[in-house]
């Protein structure tokens, strides 16, 4: 009875919630179990990696652990990384895919074609002839550069202050 009074006394200072009671039924509370502060480092974690570190706990107790606190406060520590990298994994991935719903790739004002942005059957830029004019359409704006399809095999690109061309936009007499 003791002990379960104990037991009571160290969750309610610790302010764990009743998920996380319910979690570490049957583990050992007080001295020589887990302490106050063991149960305060896991109540000021997140419900993921409180429910990870209880579970990694339980399934890793062993009879020759020396300081059971202590044991608890490293699976913490491992399950708070964990839990990070994952967060990060997370919100790049995030990002990426908001980048291929936009059709953006890092900024740039139109989206990468399907088959890129080479023209197949269109004439080698090597061909071009010096000071020879030509006209095309703006294909793309990005970095104080703009890309215009000109009738070669790749677009043709030119240096420009932001915001002078905009995509779609057509361009006659470039040299």
């Amino acid at each position: 009875k003791v002990e379960g009074i104990q037991r009571r006394d160290l969750f309610k200072a610790a302010d764990l919630r009743e998920d996380t009671i319910r979690q570490l039924h049957g583990i050992h509370v007080g001295h020589g179990g887990l302490n106050l502060d063991a149960l305060q480092k896991l109540q000021e974690q997140p419900a993921v990696v409180r429910e990870s570190s209880v579970e990694k706990f339980r399934r890793s107790m062993l009879d020759n652990v020396r300081d059971y606190s202590a044991w608890m406060i490293g699976i913490i520590k491992k399950e708070q990384e964990s839990h990070a990298k994952e967060q990060e994994k997370l919100k790049f991935e995030r990002q990426q895919k908001v980048r291929a719903d936009d059709g953006k790739s890092q900024g740039a004002a139109a989206s990468r074609p399907a088959g890129g942005w080479v023209h197949r059957d269109a004439r080698p830029v090597e061909d071009a002839k010096p000071r020879e004019k030509v006209s095309g359409k703006v294909t793309n704006v990005w970095h104080g550069r703009v890309w215009v399809d000109a009738g070669f095999a790749k677009d043709v690109t030119f240096k420009a202050a932001p915001g002078l061309y905009k995509v779609g936009e057509r361009l006659r007499n470039l040299q």
